[in-house]
C-alpha cells in the first residue's frame, strides 16, 4: 500500500467505491485493520451516547420533579 490509509481517510469518501473495492481486494489485511478500528471507534461512540442517554434521563426526572413541586406550590 503505497500511503498509509486510516480510518478518517475512507470515512471522508476520499476514494470512490471502485477505488475502495481494489483496495480491499488487493490489501485484505490492511481492510481489516481499518474494519477493527471502526469497531474501535463505533464502540466508543456506542458508550458515549449510552452515557448521554443516561443522563438525559436524570435531567428529564429532575426536570418531572421540578414540575410537580410547582404544580404543588400553585395549587397551595
Amino acid at each position: 500500500m503505497k500511503d498509509k490509509r486510516n480510518v478518517s481517510y475512507i470515512k471522508n469518501g476520499s476514494t470512490g467505491k471502485i477505488r475502495l473495492f481494489f483496495l480491499i481486494i488487493n490489501h485484505p489485511l490492511e481492510a481489516l485493520q481499518v474494519i477493527n478500528e471502526f469497531r474501535e471507534e463505533y464502540g466508543k461512540l456506542e458508550m458515549e451516547l449510552v452515557s448521554l442517554k443516561e443522563k438525559l434521563a436524570e435531567e428529564l426526572f429532575i426536570n418531572v420533579k421540578l414540575r410537580e413541586e410547582i404544580y404543588a406550590l400553585k395549587k397551595e
